[in-house]
């Protein structure tokens, strides 16, 4: 991901994922594009949320006057893609530089031209919802990658093509909640293929790709990583600013929400449905009420019992929330030395 501009003002090219697999077709992941500097160095990553509409960090400092879009290649030069312009950038109402990383890191950029979209070469991104992250991507059940062309050791090596690597959320996500503003909105991930690999220099407004049922999915903005690039990669989900992305683009569900026949199959079934359901809902609502007192006096000894086991246990309890608070305090303030924008 994107580095501070040094005092010359001058920006560094980034590489790519570390630890990270070549991507051979640009088929694969049509829906990320590239940014580029006016002498075509690449510095971030993005997706394309309609033909004139980009998602990508806030902190990359996308240059409108001087900088680029590259679609449909997946070669460092560019070769094989097309280049856009942009005619304006708008950051989320909310982004800033904090202490150490960015806050609500997203920016929207409006091209002058329209990418050719194609759905092969060049795909509308779809957006997963914080429901899906909920049911699939937090629980493991979704298989999920990084896609970027940062740099592909933490030294600065470079690869030529774009690059993936399998990432999964990580199991101490709780330690890495207060790098991100708003909190809810973040996701902490590590590689899912071994220790040392991750997100790197380079790989700033990428995605976070994550299969749904058959469908790939953005569940992430690249963010920050650990100086290493091999401990964890920092998100912001896009899912939290829905509202701000739609009024600011066209983006209207990407092309991979679904099938029209499955909406149509699903309405149908509705439909047939619906007189079953009329059917029995007053047999329901009577058996609901028979039951309701019987249970509403079940609840009450509950309580009862509950009340009592919460009294003897409070003060275990509150001991070792204080022990686990004090080892997450211990391991932020380890990463605070560790964490950098990409």
């Amino acid at each position: 991901m994107k580095e501070k501009l040094k005092n010359a003002g001058k920006r560094k090219k980034r590489g790519r994922v570390v630890g990270g697999h070549a991507i051979r077709s640009n088929t694969e992941y049509p829906e990320y594009i590239a940014l580029k500097m006016s002498n075509n160095g690449h510095y971030c990553g993005a997706t394309i949320l309609d033909s004139y509409h980009i998602l990508s960090a806030a902190h990359c400092g996308i240059q409108v006057n001087k900088d680029k879009v590259i679609a449909g290649t997946i070669e460092r030069s560019g070769a094989g893609g097309s280049s856009h312009y942009f005619a304006k950038c708008t950051k989320h109402p909310q982004a800033r530089k904090g202490a150490s990383v960015w806050e609500a890191d997203y920016e929207i950029c409006k091209l002058k031209t329209p990418i050719a979209v194609d759905g092969r070469t060049k795909k509308i991104v779809s957006l997963g919802t914080t429901a899906e992250y909920n049911q699939y991507v937090k629980t493991g059940k979704a298989s999920c990658v990084i896609v970027g062309m940062g740099r592909s050791h933490s030294s600065g090596q470079y690869k030529p093509q774009l690059q993936k690597l399998s990432m999964k959320v990580h199991p101490s996500s709780q330690v890495f909640l207060h790098y991100f503003k708003p909190q809810s909105w973040g996701i902490s991930t590590e590689s899912a293929e071994g220790a040392g690999k991750g997100g790197c220099n380079g790989d700033s407004g990428g995605p976070f790709f994550c299969n749904v049922n058959g469908v790939r999915k953005q569940f992430g903005v690249a963010s920050w990583a650990d100086k290493e690039c091999g401990t964890v990669t920092g998100w912001y989900q896009p899912a939290a600013v829905m509202s701000w992305i739609k009024q600011n683009s066209k983006y209207s569900g990407g092309s991979g929400g679904g099938s029209s026949s499955g909406s149509t199959s699903n309405s149908r079934q509705t439909t047939n449905n619906q007189y079953q359901q009329n059917r029995y809902q007053g047999h329901q609502q009577n058996r609901q009420q028979q039951t309701q007192q019987h249970n509403q006096q079940q609840n009450r000894n509950n309580a009862q019992r509950a009340t009592s086991s919460h009294t003897s246990n409070s003060g275990s309890n509150s001991q070792s929330a204080q022990r686990v608070k004090q080892e997450l305090q211990k391991l932020r303030s380890q990463f605070d030395q560790m964490l950098k924008l990409l």
